[in-house]
């Protein structure tokens, strides 16, 4: 695929952008901040318009983040995959401009926000060797394994044990072929604006914290969807009201039922393999499941001094919507490494 992204040292006036065809753009601007963590609403309304302006295909769309200071990790990452969603359902649709601050352009270049997207690169030369540039498949096969490899690989690379990062791989390609097969039901997914199968992956290490941090997205229905339909009597098991917010309780309630059921379908065993690891495995960790309006989080803390707070689970509802489910698994070391005395929970 072929996009027009380019580099402008200041704001052209965009109100009267044309493509090559005279035609005027549509006008999708980012906010300065695109941040999942702390301003989430404003990161799903951003893209939320972007697919929207894109699938009405009375013109062509222009991604300005111009004016974009800051950028995340999962923003970036959630960023890509809305773009690479609109380019394949509606080919040479987009075009765009790189953020002018050098931060931003920073972390989308050193993510592979380009390389992905087949775009004019961001930065020049390679990225650092501590990052796993965002990748994208399609269906199971033969495509999950060797880019789940050169994720995991960031586990070797961090702690120098072979057998942890190839159980670190193991579990990565078991949780990417679980979230393939169920993100996309045929009887649920909006054929006009979905990618069936369709997935994106990336990972980091944290030298300073000496923490290794993978994330697993796709665009399905989302496990709140899946799980009722999964999880027989699931809303009244765990007294859910149907008719209010509650994604990050169903979130949480197909944990607890998957770790009870997890031959049923083959659905959860990948979140819960991630889930063992941390616990069984690791001196530290977490895991954020992200799904829709709903996040359920796990955090694992060895060194905490209180013993009932070195494994929490906890959610929150939030205040936008996340396509699918996005999974960020952040691993502090095995076991074989001791104790973690510092780092982040």
């Amino acid at each position: 695929m072929t996009h027009v992204f380019e580099r402008r040292a200041e704001t052209p006036p965009l109100r009267v952008l044309r493509d090559p065809l005279g035609h005027a753009y549509k006008i999708v601007t980012a906010p300065d901040v695109l941040n999942y963590r702390h301003q989430l609403a404003e990161l799903a309304n951003f893209l939320t318009k972007l697919r929207r302006a894109v699938l009405r295909r009375d013109r062509p769309v222009f991604v300005d983040l111009s004016q974009c200071v800051s950028i995340d990790i999962v923003a970036c990452i959630l960023l890509t995959a809305e773009i690479d969603r609109c380019h394949r359902l509606r080919p040479g649709s987009i075009a765009g401009c790189y953020p002018a601050a050098a931060d931003a352009l920073e972390v989308l270049g050193q993510l592979g926000f380009d390389r992905c997207l087949s775009m004019p690169p961001a930065l020049q030369g390679p990225p650092a060797d501590w990052i796993a540039t965002i990748r994208s498949g399609a269906g199971i096969g033969e495509a999950v394994a060797p880019i789940m490899a050169e994720v995991a690989d960031l586990a070797l690379k961090a702690w120098g044990d072979k057998a942890f990062a190839n159980q670190v791989h193991a579990v990565l390609n078991e949780a990417m072929t679980n979230v393939i097969m169920h993100a996309y039901p045929a009887d649920l997914i909006d054929k006009a604006s979905c990618l069936p199968g369709r997935w994106w992956a990336a990972g980091i290490y944290n030298v300073e914290e000496n923490e290794a941090w993978f994330f697993a997205l796709d665009q399905g229905v989302g496990i709140p969807r899946t799980a009722i339909r999964t999880y027989d009597g699931l809303l009244q098991k765990f007294s859910i009201d149907p008719d209010t917010p509650h994604d990050h309780l169903i979130i949480a309630a197909a944990i607890k039922e998957a770790r009870t059921q997890t031959g049923l379908h083959q659905h959860g065993k990948g979140l819960m393999a991630m889930i063992r690891l941390i616990d069984e495995k690791t001196i530290g960790g977490s895991i954020s499941i992200i799904s829709r309006f709903g996040e359920h989080i796990i955090v694992k803390n060895s060194a905490h001094p209180n013993p009932d707070l070195r494994r929490i689970e906890f959610g929150r509802r939030l205040a936008g919507e996340v396509p699918g489910t996005l999974i960020v698994w952040k691993l502090n070391g095995p076991m074989s490494h001791g104790v973690a005395t510092g780092g982040s929970t």
